[in-house]
């Protein structure tokens, strides 16, 4: 049957095309509770399906009536699997010369992409539709459009979830991962071929032959956040394609003003040593804190941004153990705000947005790296107990004001720092206690005496 006339089919048991089949109905009790009323042309269409699915029919036929059906409801995984399964068996027969009614291998395939590319429009956060495609560029092997595809569907919704994991799949699984220390046992060490395709046949085709895939992710995730500063998909994109990847471990990346990759292991080679990992890291942890400070000082209130900056600090294993304190990010925070002069002087200098509340957390942050190295031993008690307490006050209070809806997160959060110093809960008087105290109340000579000072107060 030609492959051209089964557009036209009639999707009815009555029709001559489906005489040699018996109608299969869902299985219902002889009371059932509640039926799903569906529609008189879906439910006779999956009636038909299902009796295809108990001979394991790939044919023409049901290629075509899984196209009407995926039409009728895009969501019905069952239907999309056992179109694979069709499609999957034709496309051999294609190969071989012997079937599928055209002309050529991936042919098929080729025209399903077609498909895939109307419904992704149309339904572009159905994941049926996206695990379809996985399994069909698999099966052809060449992700030459994928990025461009993707490009273009990010374009009408940048921060599409399916779409961005379907970009990530697409590098990972064609132009391949580093063998680095770390990703050694770790479950994206390898892009394992998407369910249904290639099964039992070891390496899938084309998987890891496209390293050349990754060159331009850099610079895509630049021209995205030029558009938007505040898009976390890009971001989270910028760091999977640098760090989750592991390449900028691997020492593979190519920097946006270079023509070449850094030395390193070639992302099917061998990994280089933990030291030269760390170090190739290291560097792209500078540069990109760099990066996202330049994004930072144009939107102080940019979480994305921010969160971008921690995230690589803390992942950087040569970095100390205060990772946001360093490179000189708690002076970048103060840099953004009015100084704790001004704000004494002038509260409301940090109401309505005027003052990064963002800014202000890094600064509690940073105090509360510097109370769990106190705890675990480093620094003198007094002199740097007394400091810590007295900058989360001022913080905290400053917080108060420049985001007020979460004022009791933030007065859990300074405990919890304080509480850390034995100034919380252990000791004799809550921290709470001691946070309220007025802003301006002249701080006790030692820290021990700031909590019996909060109680008189």
């Amino acid at each position: 049957m030609p492959m051209d006339t089964l557009g036209a089919l009639p999707f009815d048991a009555t029709a001559p095309i489906w005489a040699d089949i018996e109608p299969v109905a869902q299985e219902e009790t002889d009371t059932p509770l509640c039926p799903i009323l569906y529609a008189d042309e879906y439910s006779r269409a999956m009636d038909l399906l299902r009796a295809l699915m108990r001979t394991h029919e790939h044919s023409p036929r049901a290629l075509a009536l899984t196209e009407h059906l995926v039409r009728l409801n895009p969501s019905n995984y069952t239907v999309w699997d056992f179109r694979a399964q069709v499609l999957e068996a034709l496309h051999r027969q294609e190969e071989e010369g012997g079937g599928g009614g055209q002309k050529g291998p991936g042919k098929l395939l080729e025209a399903e992409l077609g498909l895939l590319d109307d419904m992704a429009v149309r339904s572009m956060k159905n994941y049926q539709v996206w695990q379809q495609r996985k399994r069909i560029v698999a099966l052809l092997g060449d992700p030459s459009r994928e990025l461009s595809f993707t490009a273009t569907v990010l374009a009408n919704d940048a921060k599409n979830y399916h779409t961005w994991v379907y970009r990530q799949w697409v590098l990972c699984y064609f132009g391949g991962l580093p063998s680095t220390s770390s990703l050694a046992g770790s479950s994206t060490a390898a892009a394992p071929p998407p369910s249904g395709a290639d099964k039992g046949k070891g390496k899938g085709k084309g998987q890891g032959e496209y390293a050349q895939l990754w060159d331009g992710e850099l610079e895509f995730t630049d021209a995205l956040l030029e558009e938007d500063v505040r898009n976390n998909s890009a971001w989270n994109h910028r760091f999977f394609v640098l760090f989750a990847s592991g390449r900028a471990r691997a020492g593979v990346v190519r920097a946006p003003s270079s023509s070449a990759s850094s030395s390193g292991a070639d992302a099917a080679g061998s990994a280089p040593g933990p030291e030269a990992e760390a170090e190739a890291e290291a560097e792209w942890v500078r540069r990109e804190a760099g990066y996202a400070k330049a994004k930072i000082a144009l939107t102080p209130n940019n979480a994305s941004a921010w969160n971008y900056l921690r995230g690589i600090l803390r992942l950087n294993s040569t970095s100390s153990t205060r990772p946001l304190s360093t490179p000189n990010t708690a002076s970048f925070a103060l840099s953004l705000i009015p100084s704790h002069a001004e704000a004494a002087a002038s509260p409301q200098i940090d109401a309505g947005g005027r003052t990064s509340w963002l800014a202000l957390e890094w600064l509690l942050d940073v105090e509360e790296e510097r109370a769990r190295t106190f705890r675990d031993g480093e620094g003198e008690v007094e002199a740097e107990t007394l400091e810590i307490s007295k900058n989360v006050h001022t913080i905290l209070q400053r917080l108060l004001i420049a985001d007020p809806m979460r004022k009791r997160y933030w007065h859990y959060k300074a405990e919890r720092i304080l509480g850390a110093l034995a100034l919380g809960p252990s000791s004799s008087a809550p921290a709470s206690t001691w946070l309220r105290a007025e802003s301006e109340a002249e701080a006790p000579p030692t820290a021990p005496a700031a909590a019996a000072a909060a109680v008189a107060t």
